[in-house]
């Protein structure tokens, strides 16, 4: 499939800051939700208000166990009366098990349809504009949770509007067997193919978090920078009263931190971060940026050492790196 990809890592990442990158999210899968019941059991099993979600708009939830540990994340998508679930491919099988055991004379029914759908993401100022330009709209409401199906050149496709940090984002979910004749249309617009490395850099500076790294039962939706998925209004779900306990009470134990490591040093997946002589935090992701010329990482850190005067360093194989705090590592 050829692709117009910016030749360097550098001036993707400058696509993305500067005018918009065309990103293929490989690792998101959807499954198809139907039944009459389908949106209140959700709305039982998960953080925010899923009463909210009207046609044509997307809401992003987390389903958390009794304890309010996150199970996993999921984006539900309404669009010309049809719902779609959308999720990390490798979760999904967990997301179906996790809502069956709930149901009981429900009338819900769950099926993975991820070798049925291709989801691509445009990110950057001129994301909004391009997807215009791709589907040859002109009146698009763009607001972020909006999403649209809408029909050209003998294709569907649903159309999500969102932002990352103030930059905008929108995901497209259409037909895999029509990817093709997609890319055709992107390549005639001019926009550039972004890697997932690229994407990843993007994820890590912005604290987005992914189900295997971040997403896990040990962490709970407040640590996990996930604030704006929980709804503290609504009635009552699994795992409410911990997680409300604990933003009441500024209970919460861990902080997703941004971090910045020396390019010399070779980081690992759950390397223990320190400050003085403490064991202070786990590093969970990272991703060398040819952009910052360092390596780019998340790591959960006790929230009391989550302090711009406080030094962390990791420690490993290779010696000490220092960690330097990046710019939105102590943000909410």
């Amino acid at each position: 499939m050829n692709q117009v990809t910016a030749n360097s890592e550098i001036e993707q990442y400058k696509c993305l800051m500067e005018s918009c990158g065309l990103v293929r999210m490989d690792s998101m899968g959807v499954l198809s939700a139907q039944g009459d019941d389908v949106l209140d059991l959700i709305d039982r099993l998960s953080t925010n208000d899923i009463t909210k979600l009207e046609d044509n708009s997307w809401i992003d939830t987390v389903l958390t166990t009794n304890k309010g540990r996150i199970v996993a994340q999921i984006r539900l998508l309404k669009s010309s009366g049809s719902l779609l679930i959308s999720s990390e491919k490798k979760v999904l099988s967990e997301i179906v098990e996790w809502i069956d055991f709930y149901t009981f004379s429900e009338e819900i029914e769950l099926e993975n349809k991820s070798e049925m759908f291709s989801l691509y993401t445009l990110i950057g100022p001129h994301a909004e504009i391009g997807a215009k330009k791709i589907t040859n709209l002109a009146n698009i409401n763009t607001r972020v949770g909006y999403s649209v199906s809408t029909s050209f050149n003998q294709m569907d496709l649903i159309l999500n509007f969102d932002q990352i940090a103030g930059i905008p984002k929108v995901d497209m979910v259409f037909d895999k067997k029509l990817e093709e004749r997609f890319v055709d249309l992107v390549k005639k617009q001019e926009i550039n193919q972004v890697t997932s490395k690229i994407y990843n850099i993007l994820r890590i500076e912005n604290r987005l978090p992914m189900h295997g790294l971040e997403l896990s039962d040990k962490y709970n939706p407040l640590e996990a920078n996930l604030l704006s998925n929980i709804s503290f209004n609504k009635g009552c779900y699994v795992g409410q009263e911990v997680v409300a306990r604990l933003n009441a009470y500024d209970k919460v134990r861990m902080q997703l931190v941004f971090l910045y490591i020396d390019k010399k040093y070779n980081p690992a997946k759950d390397m223990i971060v320190m400050s003085d002589s403490n064991e202070v935090g786990v590093l969970t992701s990272f991703e060398f940026s040819s952009f910052a010329d360092k390596w780019v990482a998340l790591a959960y850190i006790k929230k009391s050492y989550c302090s711009s005067e406080i030094g962390f360093y990791l420690e490993g194989k290779d010696g000490k790196s220092k960690c330097e705090i990046g710019n939105f590592g102590l943000t909410d």
